[in-house]
């Protein structure tokens, strides 16, 4: 009996241990798996020092420190490097995010993304003398860029400026290298309208929404009660239009903006030979047939500086769909965006602003001061 319970034990034990070395096996071969997999991110560079690294004396931490800095510079460069090359894919992003811990994952990823920033600047800067007056505008920005890849935030954009977050992120995996520095400066334009940061702070103020929604209420009070129009006092048909006005700003305004300026600075990097040409900026914002002009018409610079904004208005106008879903379904608000639509379309010069910087690159006279608008 004994021999069989012991025996029955050994079996029990043996299996034990069976199942441990087989994991311990997986673990080893998935551990050798892995370190094959992220050997191939040696090729941007050598991480050796950690991120909790320890020294013998603080001058020997801050030496390890400045080493480490460098370290993560130079890979965070020569990943920028690679994906101008074409060489970088959401694979390279994932392992990045896979072989290193959270601590270091987060200085890698903040490096790369300080990488992505600078290097277009620095290469935006040599595309003209315009270009290098942005270029300087972007050294002294506070603006933040995130890298990212298939886990993007919103899904259906390459490129996005957070209206609410004030941050930019852009897509590597779904941008052409090529195309890059263009999607780099409209979002860093979005990020310098002064226009557009007063307009979403007026358009998102507790006071204001809640003013708003009174009125809203009020009208449709007056609705129920068999009143056909809600009188306003004249301090909230203020609020309302420019309630409505900061909505087309933080939209159709703002593209306006953003398209006029990257696409000055397109142009002037075509004609100094600094970039290839990318197709769809010329279909969409260059094209003869879009130009009203005449068949044989071909944007100069100068000619964009004069007339390129009301060009890029007329052709947003031309493919703008009034949403009226949410709170602009009610009547009070649809009335008042249906006014400043018709305005637009009917004269588009009069709603191109620009901000006192934004405004240098054209010689056009009508700009406001983000501060005073809305």
């Amino acid at each position: 009996m004994k021999r069989f319970i012991l025996t029955k034990l050994n079996t029990h034990t043996i299996k034990i241990y069976l199942i441990v070395c087989i994991c311990l096996i997986n673990l080893f071969n998935l551990s050798i798996v892995l370190a094959s997999k992220c050997g191939e991110l040696k090729n941007f560079g050598q991480l050796t020092i950690k991120f909790d690294h320890q020294a013998n004396s603080i001058e020997q931490y801050k030496l390890d420190e400045k080493k480490r800095r460098q370290q993560l510079k130079s890979f965070a460069n020569n990943f920028f490097n690679d994906y101008m090359k074409g060489k970088i894919d959401n694979h390279h992003l994932e392992l990045i995010e896979e072989c290193y811990r959270d601590e270091e994952y987060q200085s890698i990823n903040q490096e790369i993304n300080l990488a992505f920033y600078n290097n277009t600047v620095e290469i935006i800067a040599k595309w003209g003398e315009l270009s290098h007056k942005f270029s300087k505008l972007l050294e002294n920005s506070n603006s933040i860029i995130k890298i990212y890849g298939h886990n993007k935030p919103v899904k259906n954009l390459n490129a996005g400026y957070d209206r609410g977050k004030l941050s930019i992120f852009m897509d590597i995996t779904s941008i052409k290298p090529e195309e890059w520095p263009i999607h780099f400066i409209h979002e860093q334009v979005h990020a310098l309208d002064k226009i557009l940061r007063q307009s979403v702070i007026y358009f998102g103020d507790p006071e204001i929404v809640d003013e708003i929604e009174s009125i809203i209420n009020n009208s449709l009070s007056a609705e129920k009660s068999g009143e056909n129009d809600c009188i306003l006092t004249s301090s909230q048909k203020e609020i309302v239009s420019k309630w409505c006005q900061a909505s087309f700003e933080r939209g159709i305004k703002t593209q306006m903006r953003a398209w006029s300026i990257s696409t000055l600075l397109y142009l002037e990097a075509m004609n100094n030979n600094k970039i290839t040409k990318i197709p769809w900026i010329e279909e969409e914002f260059l094209s003869k047939e879009n130009s009203h002009l005449n068949s044989n018409y071909e944007w100069s610079l100068k000619d964009f500086k004069i007339n390129g904004p009301k060009y890029v208005m007329n052709l947003l106008l031309t493919n703008f769909k009034v949403n009226y879903g949410d709170v602009f379904s009610y009547p009070i608000l649809k009335n008042e965006i249906k006014r400043i639509y018709e305005d637009m379309n009917n004269n588009p010069v009069k709603h191109i602003e620009f901000d006192s910087i934004l405004s240098t690159f054209f010689e056009i006279d009508n700009h406001v001061e983000g501060s005073k608008k809305n």
